[in-house]
């Protein structure tokens, strides 16, 4: 019978975010349920390897500040 219980609970909607700095890099990840504030950028998973490195433009949703921020970003010498 737990099996059947199992069947039928939802998972929690856990949705990705990392936080960006002003020069589009990566310099933090986090998984929860509501949007922080800030400069937090929704995107659809996130690897660590992104720590410390602009953010692939592949990875964010489409979101307005996520928009702003990545239109930002500076080429790195």
């Amino acid at each position: 019978m737990l099996w059947l219980k199992l069947f039928f609970v939802t998972p929690s909607k856990f949705r990705s975010f990392v936080k960006v700095d002003q020069n589009g890099a990566c310099s933090a990840l986090i998984r929860c349920q509501q949007s922080p504030a800030d400069t937090w950028v929704e995107v659809d998973e996130f690897c660590v390897s992104w720590l410390g490195k602009p953010l692939p433009g592949h990875a964010c949703k489409a979101s307005l500040a996520g928009v702003s921020l990545l239109s930002k970003r500076q080429p790195s010498p």
